[in-house]
């Protein structure tokens, strides 16, 4: 999967944080991705549903439009936002993970769920039964994951602390997609904050014996890396 973070819309929604996917049997481009009225109203809806669209090619125009993935049920599975996807194909399924925010709400940005989300057709979607995979802040999100040798690997952006301080790339692995652990922070920026900042959507790259890791800056920020 590959994720773009650049916001685009269709008709009166738009679209950020999406993953692309590849279906190799049936030859189809999917994307799934934060989905919200052009004019966002964090309030009413802070990324609730998660859109899907489908196209035989990346250039076709227009794309196949799809119910949504998914929509967050707070109040039965304590989602109080879907946001950032990635999906993984593995063995005959789909394993996607998006950040599904706190328990207590959208507002408790220290405790942010990474969850897990499973199908088999990309359109059918079960919520994994040990969800959350972990909680982290602050609003811990933006999961991509990469299989290196007989692991799997998650980066995520997060904060050296759950309230706050420096912005960081924190990683888990995992054997098997379901369990998680061994938590380590493998990138520290200088800039300290808390929403935002310049360790967003990270996503890393082998080429040859080499690891490149990239994340989102915003324009109005000095900084590079």
């Amino acid at each position: 999967a590959i994720r773009r973070q650049r916001q685009m819309c269709i008709r009166d929604r738009c679209i950020n944080d999406h993953t692309f996917i590849y279906d190799k049997k049936k030859k189809k481009w999917h994307v799934i991705g934060i989905t919200h009225a052009r004019k966002m109203d964090y309030i009413k809806d802070p990324g609730l549903n998660l859109l899907h669209i489908s196209a035989d090619s990346l250039f076709q125009t227009p794309w196949e439009i799809h119910p949504h993935a998914l929509t967050a049920d707070f109040k039965k599975y304590k989602e109080s936002v879907l946001w950032a996807p990635y999906c993984v194909h593995h063995k005959g399924k789909y394993y996607m993970y998006v950040c599904a925010g706190s328990q207590g709400g959208a507002h408790v940005h220290d405790s942010y769920q990474m969850n897990l989300y499973i199908s088999k057709n990309l359109k059918n979607w079960e919520r994994y039964k040990q969800n959350p995979l972990f909680v982290d802040g602050f609003d811990a999100r933006d999961p991509m994951i990469i299989r290196d040798g007989n692991q799997w690997i998650m980066y995520y952006t997060a904060n050296s602390t759950p309230m706050g301080g420096n912005h960081v790339i924190a990683a888990y692995v995992s054997k098997d997609l379901l369990h998680w652990s061994d938590r380590k922070i493998v990138f520290v920026h200088s800039r300290k904050g808390t929403f935002g900042g310049p360790t967003e959507s990270p996503f890393v790259v082998r080429r040859g014996d080499k690891y490149y890791m990239l994340s989102l800056i915003h324009i109005s920020e000095p900084t590079r890396h």
